[in-house]
């Protein structure tokens, strides 16, 4: 799974959620429409990329739906057609706030996740950098990124972690990491051996 590309996804759809609740509060007359589209983007993020907790999101997609078909958790009486279009507003605007829960739980998890394996690149370049280290490149380019990440899995002293990372990240998040650690590393001045 390519947690970075999944974790932008999710990430432009909590910065939706705003227009969303204006739309509520406009009494937009899409709103419901708008909500279960909106749900429906998250859990086609998921599916892309592999996620089962995207059922999650299908069933709190589906509570809209059964509103709008006249399904209310107290059928006590006859329902008109605007307090069932009210009703259908509720229902999706509660979906929202549990759909938006769901996210955000969904983003931690893969953040946490993220910032684990950032942790274990950091771990495999110090030890790499600190016995031979790493010149700094022109451009920190995919093809640069490519080469070096192989490179460790040829290190002795590297070897175990690369596999723990291979198995455990797409090429796209061990190059993205990599490159992010790289960065920090080719940024940071210079230090002074009189400080040392």
């Amino acid at each position: 799974m390519q947690r970075i590309a999944l974790l932008e996804r999710l990430e432009k759809s909590s910065s939706e959620l705003s227009d969303l609740v204006s739309g509520y509060e406009g009494n937009a007359p899409d709103f419901a429409d708008c909500a279960s589209r909106w749900i429906r983007g998250i859990e086609d993020a998921c599916r892309a990329f592999r996620v089962s907790r995207g059922a999650r999101f299908a069933a709190i997609r589906g509570r809209i739906s059964a509103a709008g078909d006249g399904w209310l958790p107290d059928q006590s009486a006859e329902r008109t057609r605007s307090s069932r279009r009210r009703a259908e507003r509720v229902a999706a605007m509660q979906a929202v706030v549990d759909a938006e829960g769901a996210l955000r739980e969904e983003i931690a998890r893969h953040r946490d996740h993220l910032d684990e394996m950032r942790e274990k690149v950091v771990q495999i370049v110090t030890v790499i950098h600190g016995t031979t280290p790493i010149e700094k490149p022109a451009a920190l380019d995919t093809a640069f990124l490519r080469k070096t990440w192989a490179s460790f899995g040829g290190r002795d002293e590297a070897k175990m972690m690369h596999i723990f990372l291979d198995a455990n990240l797409s090429l796209l998040d061990r190059l993205y990491l990599l490159q992010d650690v790289l960065e920090s590393i080719f940024t940071q001045p210079p230090t002074d051996p009189e400080d040392v």
